[in-house]
């Protein structure tokens, strides 16, 4: 799901972005990351099921 729609069907850019978060120190960093490369790249609509999905699961990454 993510892939098809957030990463426009894209596995090498979903698998980059999951690298990427992976290495982010805490849940700020990669929503800073997600928000700067994204939102406003992708255009993504954070009222999306799948985008509010995503961050869900980025969240549960970084737990406090």
């Amino acid at each position: 799901m993510f892939v098809n729609d957030l990463f426009k069907g894209s596995m090498d850019d979903f698998e980059m972005a999951v690298g990427i978060l992976e290495n982010c120190n805490n849940f700020d960093e990669a929503m800073d990351f997600i928000k700067t490369n994204y939102f406003d790249k992708n255009i993504w609509d954070s009222e999306k099921e799948e985008v509010q999905e995503f961050v869900e699961v980025v969240q549960r990454r970084f737990p406090e």
